[in-house]
């Protein structure tokens, strides 16, 4: 995982991620990879291979596709940031 990404990266806790919704729709940044795409959603899921006698665990990510379409790719919602903010 990089380190020293851009402003705000990994500080974004569940209500971040939350916030980060409104922007679904708008050009962003993946910090980590620099690349630049539409975020599509955020979107928390469950890891169904843990056994159920084990805690749960969770895992929140953001959805991105390039600007002209093609692959989505998924990143920590810490390490997006809106284009122009």
């Amino acid at each position: 995982m990089a380190t020293g990404a851009g402003p705000g990266a990994g500080s974004r806790g569940a209500d971040g991620a939350r916030d980060l919704l409104r922007a679904v729709g708008s050009l962003v940044r993946d910090e980590e990879t620099g690349r630049v795409g539409v975020l599509q959603d955020v979107l928390t899921f469950r890891d169904t291979s843990v056994p159920p006698y084990l805690p749960p665990r969770t895992r929140t990510l953001a959805y991105i596709r390039p600007e002209g379409g093609g692959r989505e790719w998924t990143t920590d919602p810490g390490r997006v940031t809106v284009v122009g903010e």
